[in-house]
């Protein structure tokens, strides 16, 4: 009790700060990323593979290579954004 206010001391939730908890849910949504990104160079590979000569086919495996680079590089973007802000709403010092 304090100030005459009852806290609940026992709610079954992390004790774990927001930050690490959003850290965490970063570095696995970039796993996620980085197989899909894997799966889709593997399947434009062997889209490439396959065309047998089929100028439509090489088109589209090209474009299919091209958006799995472009994805990545945003998310890959995204997170040294997110870290860049975070290091810079940290420092105690700034370097000028």
């Amino acid at each position: 009790m304090v100030s005459g206010v009852c806290f609940p001391t026992d709610t079954g939730l992390s004790g774990t700060p927001l930050e690490v908890i959003i850290m965490n849910v970063m570095n696995w949504m970039l796993a996620v990323l980085g197989f899909v990104a894997v799966l889709g160079f593997v399947i434009s590979g062997m889209q490439y593979l396959t065309s047998a000569g089929d100028e439509g086919m090489i088109e589209t495996a090209k474009r299919n290579m091209k958006y799995s680079v472009i994805g990545v590089v945003v998310a890959l973007s995204g997170r040294v954004l997110i870290m860049a802000i975070n290091n810079l709403l940290n420092a105690s010092a700034l370097p000028f």
